[in-house]
């Protein structure tokens, strides 16, 4: 992990080793997103700081949801019990992922406008990179959700999802009337 700018993550998925897995995927997939962004944001002459640093934390999200599954495993095959403290921490950088995703849209929304008619596929492109992982990133919090008992954890996780959802299909479909 030492390497995230270098690391080939398509051949870490397919090997039949250790994670990571759809989580880091998304994450990553994240990342790539925010480098058209951050080209785009570059070709129109706008700031490029704050794409750079999300881009950034889209990787650190995908070391992070790998070292989760990581945890998980062992745990799995040690046969122990898996305690809600080990369940919330498995959902914790997906919830990164679900916030990042929604901000990179609202990115991609300022941004489009400003962009010429030749550089709208890449946007596209950016586009639903964010949102398979807006998607991706909530069914795998739902799943972390399915393993928690009724009460207040699960609640608060369930209202932080659906407000990321919620905010990031409404930036979708904002998206897809200005494309139209």
């Amino acid at each position: 992990m030492s390497n995230l700018q270098n690391r080939d993550w398509s051949r870490d998925l397919a090997w039949s080793g250790p994670p990571p897995g759809g989580g880091s995927a998304a994450a990553v997939g994240s990342a790539l997103a925010l480098g058209v962004l951050i080209m785009l944001s570059r070709a129109a002459a706008a700031k490029t700081e704050q794409l750079e640093a999300w881009r950034k934390q889209a990787l650190a999200v995908a070391a992070a949801d790998e070292a989760v599954l990581r945890r998980l495993l062992q745990l799995f095959s040690s046969g122990a019990v898996l305690e809600e403290k080990e369940i919330l921490r498995a959902a914790q950088p997906l919830l990164q992922l679900l916030d990042l995703a929604v901000q990179a849209l609202e990115a991609a929304s300022k941004l489009k406008p400003q962009l010429a008619a030749h550089m709208q596929c890449d946007l596209e492109v950016a586009i639903w990179q964010l949102a398979a992982a807006l998607r991706g990133g909530a069914a795998i919090v739902a799943l972390n959700l399915s393993l928690l008992a009724e009460g207040g954890a699960r609640h608060a996780l369930q209202q932080q999802m659906e407000e990321s959802i919620s905010k990031g299909e409404t930036l979708l479909q904002e998206l897809q009337q200005k494309a139209g």
